[in-house]
């Protein structure tokens, strides 16, 4: 629907939105003496869903999971196309 929101999750943490949860693993800033730039490792999967036969949550593989570079904003997309992520930047 081309809506954009900005969010924002502590490493270590993750959030869900819409389908989607989004963990952040790691975020890494240059040195002040290096050209700016920051990363972060993502991991995006669809929640789980319960099977109608059983009470068991099925496991899946990540949709996306790897590191976005501020510096190289080539947004990442997910789940048919219809996500992309992009990073501001590391705190």
């Amino acid at each position: 629907d081309g809506s954009v929101a900005k969010l924002s999750v502590p490493v270590g943490n993750d959030i869900t939105r819409g389908k989607l949860r989004i963990k952040v693993l790691a975020c890494l800033v240059r040195p002040p003496v290096m050209p700016p730039d920051s990363a972060v490792f993502l991991s995006v999967s669809n929640l789980p869903r319960s099977d109608a036969n059983s009470n068991q949550s099925q496991a899946k593989q990540p949709l996306f999971q790897g590191w976005l570079l501020h510096s190289e904003p080539g947004a990442s997309v997910v789940d048919d196309a219809t996500d992309t992520f992009r990073i501001i930047g590391c705190t």
